[in-house]
């Protein structure tokens, strides 16, 4: 017979990954909405109210979004933190004219 301290440890133990497991799902469906939005074009490109709420639930994962991310760089999307963290405003997007 298993101690109940040790059965109590390994329920919380697996309440934590559990949640963890929730918020993954939360920022893959996030993903796939947002590219369900854009698929009349060849590239997805985010406005910044989509870039805020990617980043809002990456957050619940501690943003350790490399083995979930799909429809951004994983460089691009540490780029986005950064200007997050430093406070500046999103950049233009879409297509730039070449002169």
């Amino acid at each position: 017979m298993w101690p109940t301290w040790f059965l109590m440890f390994l329920s919380m133990l697996a309440e934590a990954w559990f949640v963890r497991r929730d918020a993954r799902i939360q920022f893959l469906k996030l993903q796939i909405e947002l590219l369900c939005k854009m698929l009349d074009g060849n590239r997805v490109i985010l406005s910044p109210q989509d870039r805020e709420r990617l980043l809002a639930s990456g957050a619940a994962i501690k943003h350790e979004v490399v083995y979930v991310l799909g429809i951004v760089a994983v460089k691009t999307y540490r780029r986005w933190l950064r200007e997050q963290d430093e406070g500046r405003a999103p950049g233009r997007v879409g297509l730039r004219r070449l002169p």
